[in-house]
């Protein structure tokens, strides 16, 4: 099935063309105009449209084919879309069957790359619509004041490099850090709201002195209480244990060794190995996520437990088994999950040209498999099953 822009004009192939009498050979004079049947069934049952107006050519080096232009007027309704040529003295009847889609999903699937996107308005979050401004607002650049909880960030690389980061993290963790050789600085202008003297003759007075920072009383006891249970705590390493130490550290022949195995290491894994892995794994989540907005917007199949309108179907006669049956009283039957064939709820009706319509109740839908048989006595029984979706 061909899925065609809604609203634009396209050109479509319809074929093959052959001949009625011996059913392969193809058929190069067929002509829209002096046709039996050249019409366009659009979705949920809208009124056939008479396309025997339509610009028509047949493909050269490709006997029995044709060029069929559809105008943007035959592509206004979005949905199922079935076109039917049949000239019973001259040819077999030619079905094509297309779906017609909204503009920016047939651009989405098939438009410039990474230009044309599916567009989605996000409606609820959590299951409510409230959230939807306030997440608005707070990347639209007039900012969201409102809630009582924090936004939290977890910060692997500062400048792209993770290495940084560690070191960022090590001078606000409490164990600081001692590398680098830049030296952060603060001009420091007031302290307890008051503006700091840059004078020596105020040392003591405001100037920032690490002798005049007052810890307080209380600060200070709890300092020295700390300080003397470390120092009683410690047990400094004694001669002994101090030469076993250094009798486990790597000879200088052992960190050769060392140095060439990692060396090795490197070969093998190239230095680039993890910023490649992680390329690569930033690409298939690009990809996997392309894939799945494409095929989110395929079609879906007949739904379970949900009334279906307008089903249409064609019946041909018994006599040739190829001419559309007209005017016939068809007797519609279905086999639900496989038990015995009963009568549909509605009745069929015809629509013109062979083809006929019924619609099905919520209750007859309500199965997994719906076996369809559709008789009269003058055409030939049409069996169709339905598997429904839930």
């Amino acid at each position: 099935m061909q899925i065609l822009k809604a609203d634009t004009q396209v050109k479509v192939r319809i074929g093959p063309f052959v001949d009625v009498g011996d059913g392969f050979t193809p058929q190069t004079d067929i002509a829209l105009t002096s046709a039996d049947e050249a019409e366009l069934l659009k979705h949920n049952g809208v009124a056939v449209t008479n396309i025997s107006g339509n610009t028509w050519a047949a493909i050269s080096a490709c006997y029995g084919w044709y060029d069929l232009t559809c105008t943007s007027g035959n592509l206004d309704t979005e949905g199922l879309l079935d076109i039917v040529v049949q000239d019973d003295s001259d040819c077999l009847p030619v079905f094509a069957h297309f779906m017609v889609v909204n503009a920016n999903v047939y651009d989405s699937l098939y438009g410039t790359a990474a230009a044309d996107y599916l567009q989605t308005d996000l409606t609820q979050i959590g299951g409510a619509s409230a959230g939807i401004p306030n997440l608005a607002d707070d990347y639209d650049g007039t900012g969201y004041a409102g809630g009582t909880i924090p936004k939290q960030a977890d910060i692997t690389k500062i400048g792209g490099a993770s290495g940084a980061f560690a070191s960022f993290e090590d001078d606000y963790d409490g164990t600081g850090y001692a590398g680098g050789t830049i030296v952060k600085k603060a001009d420091v202008t007031k302290m307890g709201g008051s503006a700091l003297s840059t004078s020596s003759a105020q040392v003591g007075v405001n100037v920032v002195s690490e002798d005049n920072i007052d810890f307080g009383a209380t600060k200070k006891a709890s300092i020295n209480t700390q300080a003397d249970a470390a120092f009683a705590s410690y047990d400094p390493p004694t001669k002994t244990e101090m030469d076993a130490g250094h009798a486990l550290l790597a000879t200088e022949a052992k960190q050769d060794i060392i140095d060439t195995n990692v060396d090795d290491i490197e070969t093998d894994t190239g230095t680039t190995l993890p910023a490649t892995l992680a390329t690569i794994a930033g690409y298939l989540d690009t990809e996997i996520a392309a894939i799945k907005a494409k095929t989110d917007l395929l079609p879906s199949g007949v739904a379970k437990n949900v009334a279906l309108s307008n089903f249409i179907f064609f019946m041909k006669l018994a006599s040739n088994h190829f001419s559309p049956a007209t005017g016939k009283t068809i007797t519609a039957t279905m086999s639900k999950d496989g038990a015995a064939f009963v009568a549909c709820t509605n009745s069929v009706a015809e629509i013109g040209s062979g083809f006929y319509k019924i619609s099905f109740t919520q209750a007859e839908m309500n199965y997994n498999t719906i076996g369809l048989l559709f008789t009269e006595i003058n055409c030939d029984q049409l069996p169709l099953l339905i598997v429904t979706s839930t």
